[in-house]
């Protein structure tokens, strides 16, 4: 399974970083499905892939962000994501932070808004 380096977490990184791919790569080859590690690098996949490529979203590629921004839920992107819990996530660093909770890993659960790419 191929992986993409966008190398920083914006947008344009993972616009050249799919237009790299897509240019490089024959078409009956490449993924389709793409799993970005946030919702902005989603967002500057989705635009490349549609402008420079003429790709619909999600028939010739489905893209899943992390994070769970606003700017996914619009109808100019639509983009499934994974929101974090991040209220329950400041809650639990403040208390360690303050000593109220043991300095631990802890797993929270956050969960998956689908929507129109996939």
């Amino acid at each position: 399974m191929p992986e993409l380096s966008a190398g920083s977490y914006d947008r344009h990184a993972a616009e050249a970083a799919l237009l790299n791919y897509l240019t490089t790569t024959p078409a009956e080859e490449r993924f389709d499905v793409l799993m970005c590690e946030n919702d902005v690098l989603a967002v500057g996949a989705v635009d490349v892939a549609r402008s420079a490529f003429g790709l619909r979203i999600p028939e010739d590629l489905a893209v899943v962000g992390y994070d769970g921004i606003d700017l996914t839920a619009t109808p100019a992107y639509n983009i499934t994501t994974y929101e974090q819990p991040l209220d329950e996530m400041v809650t639990v660093i403040m208390d360690m932070i303050r000593g109220r909770r043991a300095l631990e890993s802890v797993r929270l659960h956050g969960h998956l808004i689908v929507r129109g790419s996939t």
